[in-house]
């Protein structure tokens, strides 16, 4: 059956906009706002800034503060590994991820128990010093633990937009220095998802003979703790907005081409009957 061109529109437009407002009503908890944490990893300490002072990324910040406070039905983020860098096709450093597994004395490193999946909010780019939830290829609202710092303004590019686009919702005050390093560790493949993970005193000649990764080489990130509660922590922020989430990548509005379509659809349709009411007469 067809649609009519407005229901559609509104199947499209509005669609969207109540799934974000129920995942809103669903998981806004009694956090406080504007929470500032601390990432305590073996290399240095990172302070984020989080979202949560936006309603429109407060949801978000509360799932990852289900896993800092351990929630019931979540896990947490005790002993968890950097499990991921990866770089970009120039070779810049691009994304530092983590969330998804820890280290409990020995290999393999256990998965994290995840709660819920959360509604996608990319309201915000991602750009050098942001923290963006990590989710699956299948589809855009598939976020639960997994969680990655970007180190490249070049990520915009391709993250504001891919599946959907990638939730931003905490900025780094505090510690980039810390990041970089761990970025510049060499990289070793111990068989996906693993298989970019960053080791420290760990070389290929190692990696060769079989040595076993245990946590001098694992990037540890022993505990996340809330260190500022202050409600007005974020008001000196001022996030980059997502501009290219509703844009093609010729930079053109996706319903603006929609419109354009019928429009000409339209104009066509009138020029062929004036020609046939022409031709009539």
């Amino acid at each position: 059956m067809k649609l009519p061109f407005a229901q559609i529109l509104n199947n499209v437009i509005g669609h969207p906009l109540k799934t974000t407002a129920l995942g809103l009503g669903l998981l806004c908890g009694a956090h406080a706002h504007a929470t500032i944490v601390e990432v305590q990893t073996v290399l240095g300490n990172v302070q984020i800034n989080l979202f949560d002072h936006d309603p429109a990324t407060k949801a978000t910040v509360d799932n990852f503060l289900n896993y800092v406070e351990g929630a019931e039905g979540y896990g947490n983020y005790e002993n968890n590994v950097i499990h991921r860098v990866t770089s970009s096709s120039s070779g810049k450093l691009y994304v530092v991820q983590a969330g998804g597994y820890f280290y409990d004395g020995s290999l393999p490193l256990k998965s994290v128990k995840t709660g819920p999946k959360i509604t996608n909010q990319p309201i915000y780019s991602n750009v050098r010093g942001t923290v963006a939830m990590a989710k699956q290829s299948s589809g855009p609202d598939t976020a639960s633990s997994q969680w990655f710092f970007n180190l490249n303004d070049v990520n915009a590019e391709n993250l504001d937009t891919q599946n959907g686009g990638f939730t931003v919702f905490g900025q780094v005050i505090s510690g980039i220095d810390v990041l970089d390093a761990i970025a510049a560790l060499n990289r070793f493949n111990m068989r996906s998802p693993l298989d970019a993970i960053p080791l420290r005193d760990y070389t290929a000649e190692d990696a060769t003979n079989n040595v076993t990764v245990d946590d001098r080489h694992l990037v540890l990130i022993s505990n996340i703790l809330v260190v500022n509660a202050d409600p007005n922590s974020a008001a000196t922020l001022n996030p980059v907005k997502n501009t290219l989430i509703n844009k093609k990548s010729d930079g053109s509005s996706s319903v603006g081409l929609w419109m354009l379509a019928l429009l000409g659809l339209m104009v066509g349709l009138r020029r062929a009957k004036a020609k046939y009411i022409a031709k009539e007469c």
